[in-house]
């Protein structure tokens, strides 16, 4: 591809001729003539109150180069000569010490002192900078500038020869996003230079954004880091790259790459996809994803190290909209948007009345579906399961089962998050902060297994964090830790998600079914192995202990010293061989009821844990067995005001062969007379429950005063009341009987 540049600058963040489109809106359109007074308004606060620039090294640096880039761009909308006098001297400034400062960290970076993402924050405003005051500068103060620090700030972001550098090996300069902000560094240096090599390093390199886009966008359309936070981070980045290209003649809007879905690097590979050719793949993927995965609310969970607790019209969607015209955008916009930023002025607001997006059955990406309501990303391993996804209260269950993500991705395989009445009662914590003590904190919680609403095995956290305390632990694709979906099949009575894991614990095997119907949740956790272990089923609960039906004792004893365990406190626990409930409230009157199936041996454990922030807490629920093989089976009832639940209890299960046994049978009756019976087993065995005989994976009875409802999962054969149903192979399937 071959830029075609403007004849003048400015041209990276806006052209001569949006300028114009932007006076000429502000005239005629008052929330324009608001965007346009805040943007100078934020100048002037600068001016009022300049940033001191740090003599030394410093991460400090990054607000004075986004001050002098919020500067300039104000003089670029009004020609007013304080705004460039400010943004000059920063730049000039610069210029003079910036080569001072040595290349330490293996050429990370010189100014920032902590990584090369952080340089690339504080270069990048200064190219943009740079750019939109270029036709005001001299030829040598256009020369300073470039030879002091458009040119030797690249030292930090580019790898020329990956036999040699240092940094090769570093897989923050192959597929984190801390390369695409180092594509976007080099490709605004490129554009703005006018330099070609620069522009195809950018686009075309072994690692360059091309790559990224075939290789590290997951076939349903999320950042292969997993957490979305980070995916919007990045996108954030590969915007900077792409607007800055169009506005140079080059659309990678439209641009569509192969999939690259082969290791890098055989040995040390952090991303590993494993789903195969999927066909091209495109940046629009990663705009349209995020629309699946929020709750009706539109919170989402925070899987991994993410910090994004709301799907909202972040700014990147205004682009979006821009430059693909997604109706689907433009609803965000309106609905769940930023007020008017320099996007809206450059290119107009969307139109109004626009629907909402409905997920209903369909495709997302290249692999993501949606089936009524519910989603899956296969690739990146989110099942989401909503009740209603019109009905903001509504129940909806996610199961994580998918490949860690790297160094932000946590050892949480089957971790689930439930959501109800406007609230995740059972949430994802995300991360603590990376800076100062709770880093240490980010080691010790939250990048421990326990911290999640999962199994622990033998107290210590799944692979790859094992013993330790690695605030950035991370597998690899000659170590993998990713789990499987085994089933993900939904109807209108039934919603079923089911994934395991056998490379987390050596010699055990993980599997977790997780099924919703009628606003209920009934979760089996099954752990095999051929050897004992402590296994610890952990949900973490987002509101104050109500009663609990086992007598509890206060314990001095700790649940552990290590692996998170240290930081659980206030612990109560009580030996218990029966059907055990504990339940929840808070001060909206919503309520959450766990009721655990009894299991000889189990030992039943309330206590207190932190969230991600030291002053925040969750209150935590531990079942615990020592054994080789158990399922642990719980119905999870959400509800507002009073339960609707009369009774829940195990029906006998039976049989024939010797082994292990996996089948659970459970009965729930309401309040309002309906009785729903739920069977599990292990696949082609026929178990006697009662009088009933299933073969399958999972079935449901909905039995109501005015018919009798059937939805089955995996089944080969079922008798219910004397009615026989058998399948010739594993079946799904509804259907209503006399």
């Amino acid at each position: 591809m071959t830029p075609k540049f403007p004849t003048r600058h400015p041209y990276l963040l806006i052209t001569v001729e949006e300028i114009a489109q932007v006076h000429s809106r502000a005239q005629a359109e008052p929330w324009a003539k608001k965007a346009l007074d805040r943007i100078l308004d934020a100048a002037d606060r600068v001016l009022a109150e300049p940033p001191d620039i740090p003599e030394g090294v410093s991460a400090d640096h990054r607000g004075v180069s986004s001050a002098a880039k919020d500067v300039a761009l104000a003089y670029a909308l009004s020609g007013e000569e304080r705004y460039r006098k400010y943004s000059r001297k920063v730049l000039l400034h610069y210029a003079e010490v910036y080569t001072s400062f040595p290349l330490v960290r293996n050429k990370r970076s010189r100014l920032t002192s902590f990584s090369s993402l952080y340089e690339s924050r504080w270069y990048i405003p200064l190219v943009y900078a740079y750019d939109l005051l270029y036709e005001s500068l001299s030829s040598v103060e256009r020369e300073r500038v470039e030879a002091g620090i458009v040119r030797p700030g690249l030292d930090c972001f580019v790898v020329w020869d990956y036999g040699t550098d240092p940094r090769a090996t570093d897989w923050h300069y192959r597929c984190y996003n801390f390369q695409a902000w180092h594509l976007a560094a080099i490709g605004l240096a490129g554009f703005c230079l006018q330099d070609q090599k620069l522009i195809d390093y950018a686009l075309e390199s072994r690692f360059g954004f091309r790559h990224h886009i075939g290789h590290d966008i997951n076939d349903d359309g999320l950042f292969w880091e997993r957490a979305l936070g980070y995916h919007q981070f990045t996108l954030s980045a590969f915007l900077d790259l792409t607007e800055a290209a169009y506005r140079c003649g080059m659309d990678l809007y439209t641009l569509e790459v192969s999939d690259t879905y082969g290791p890098s690097d055989d040995i040390r590979e952090l991303n590993y996809p494993v789903d195969g050719d999927n066909g091209p793949k495109t940046l629009k993927m990663m705009f349209d994803a995020p629309f699946y995965y929020p709750f009706p609310d539109g919170s989402t969970a925070n899987i991994g190290d993410s910090s994004m607790q709301m799907f909202l019209g972040h700014p990147l969607y205004r682009i979006g909209y821009a430059r693909c015209k997604d109706p689907k955008y433009a609803w965000l916009i309106e609905h769940k948007g930023y007020g008017p930023d320099l996007t809206a002025l450059i290119h107009g607001l969307p139109g109004k009345g626009i629907p909402a997006p409905v997920l209903g059955t369909g495709r997302f990406g290249n692999t993501g579906r949606t089936v009524l309501g519910s989603t899956l990303y296969p690739a990146t391993g989110y099942a989401i399961l909503r009740q209603d996804e019109l009905d903001r209260d509504a129940t909806c269950v996610l199961l994580n089962y998918g490949p860690f993500g790297g160094g932000h991705g946590h050892p949480d395989q089957l971790n689930m998050v439930l959501y109800s009445d406007g609230k995740q009662w059972i949430r994802d914590f995300g991360s603590f902060s990376y800076n100062g003590h709770p880093m240490k904190l980010k080691g010790e919680w939250t990048a421990q297994t326990v911290s999640h609403s999962t199994l622990t095995v033998d107290g210590i956290s799944q692979h790859p964090q094992g013993d330790r305390d690695s605030a950035w632990p991370s597998d690899d694709i000659a170590s993998p830790a990713n789990g499987e979906l085994q089933t993900f099949e939904v109807d209108s009575l039934l919603k079923v998600a089911s994934a395991s894991c056998d490379r987390v614990y050596d010699g055990v095997r993980l599997e977790r079914t997780l099924a919703l119907f009628d606003g209920l949740v009934v979760d089996f956790y099954r752990a095999e192995s051929d050897a004992a272990h402590q296994y610890d089923w952990v949900m973490h609960v987002d509101g104050a202990p109500d009663a609990i039906s086992v007598p509890l004792a206060q314990s001095e004893i700790p649940l552990g010293e290590r692996c998170g365990y240290q930081h659980i406190k206030d612990v109560e626990r009580a030996k218990v061989n029966v059907d055990w409930t504990a339940g929840w409230r808070d001060d909206e009157g919503r309520g959450l009821r766990i009721t655990l199936l009894g299991e000889p041996g189990t030992e039943a454990i309330r206590a207190r844990s932190m969230t991600n922030r030291g002053d925040e807490f969750a209150s935590t629920l531990i079942a615990r067995r020592n054994a080789t093989n158990t399922v642990f089976a719980a119905f999870l009832e959400p509800y507002r005001g009073e339960s609707r639940i009369m009774n829940v209890k195990r029906l006998p299960a039976e049989t024939p062969d010797e082994g292990i046994a996996h089948a659970v049978g459970v009965e729930i009756q309401t309040v309002d007379g309906v009785r729903y019976v739920l069977l599990t087993s292990d696949g082609d065995t026929r178990h006697l429950f009662g009088e009933l005989v299933f073969a399958g994976e999972l079935a449901l009875i909905k039995l109501s005063e005015d018919e009798t409802t059937v939805s089955v999962v995996g089944a080969r054969y079922l008798n219910f009341e004397g009615k026989e149903h058998a399948f010739d192979i594993p079946t799904k399937k509804q259907f209503r009987m006399e």
